[in-house]
């Protein structure tokens, strides 16, 4: 005999999408825990006095930033990020950002952007070959040059723009104890890689724009807009705060609902650890963390009773 489905009253929209939108507008902004150091446009940054030119002399044109890079390698421009001792030696990871607005100004255009300690230079290449492309740049710093150890690729084919045209870039820096983890983002481009060169968190930490001039003349880097951030939200850390992402960067299902605050929501449960939801609903298909339409829609609290 079937018995009569027990439903529970539906609740409006907004109180389900809303804790959605607010984990995604959480997830895709920056942390409030964002320490901006520089914004501007790139006049502003050569105007700034705690900007300095070590090997080149910046050329102002409007509000744009022009730096001849003719020696490969050498430190173009450098800023001060965190002083000394801002960070202990428990503190990693630091998570560092760069957001620019860049201008091509050669045929080849690869410049660098990099958090140097003194000792260690890490950080990513916005390059236009082949057909936009990314590095992992990693070295030592010696004198006013970067004496590079890695240079791998890490994505290509992102697209690229014509000389003259403009383009947004992302080079994220994670320093970590035994690695730092560098993204790199522009265009339709968006990769992360590590390498074993670490960068002390207690010394004094500046960002650097080094460049690389190795065909014909040199290369000409336009920099429009410039901001440096560090306690910058490096990805994963949403992920690695509440302990849900494994190597593959998936997370479980029970885990998403946590992030989005759903834990709790039934009688029974224990909130706070990972898979609950599953595991107390009994709605996951064995170890492949699938979970049907319905089981999904219970869950939301949509239909049915709450088990």
């Amino acid at each position: 005999m079937n018995r009569p489905r027990t439903r529970r009253p539906v609740p409006h929209l907004i109180d389900v999408v809303a804790p959605v939108l607010a984990a995604c507008a959480w997830v895709g902004s920056a942390s409030g825990g964002d320490d901006l150091v520089f914004g501007g446009t790139g006049a502003e940054f050569v105007a700034s006095p705690l900007s300095t030119f070590p090997t080149a002399t910046p050329n102002v044109v409007g509000s744009r930033m022009d730096m001849a890079a003719f020696v490969n390698h050498a430190v173009l421009a450098r800023y001060p990020i965190a002083p000394a001792g801002l960070y202990g030696g428990g503190s990693v990871p630091v998570c560092i950002r760069f957001e620019m607005t860049l201008t091509r100004l050669s045929d080849d255009f690869d410049p660098v952007f990099v958090v140097g300690d003194g000792v260690s230079l890490v950080g990513g290449q916005v390059g236009d070959n082949p057909n936009g492309s990314a590095r992992l740049v990693a070295g030592t710093l010696v004198g006013a040059g970067l004496v590079p150890i890695e240079e791998p690729l890490i994505f290509t084919n992102a697209g690229f723009v014509p000389v003259g045209g403009q383009l947004d870039a992302i080079v994220e820096i994670s320093i970590e104890a035994t690695q730092t983890e560098v993204t790199v983002r522009f265009l339709n481009g968006n990769s992360t890689a590590s390498t074993s060169v670490t960068l002390d968190p207690t010394a004094e930490l500046s960002f650097m724009l080094v460049a690389n001039s190795q065909v014909g003349t040199g290369e000409v880097y336009g920099i429009d807009e410039l901001r440096l951030l560090r306690d910058a939200s490096c990805p994963g850390d949403i992920a690695d705060d509440f302990g849900t992402l494994g190597a593959d960067g998936m997370v479980s299902f029970g885990d998403f609902l946590a992030l989005l605050g759903l834990i709790g929501a039934c009688p029974g449960m224990t909130p706070g650890c990972t898979g609950d939801i599953a595991d107390d609903f009994g709605t996951l298909n064995g170890g492949d963390g699938m979970v049907s339409f319905g089981d999904f829609l219970a869950l939301l609290g949509l239909i049915g009773p709450c088990p």
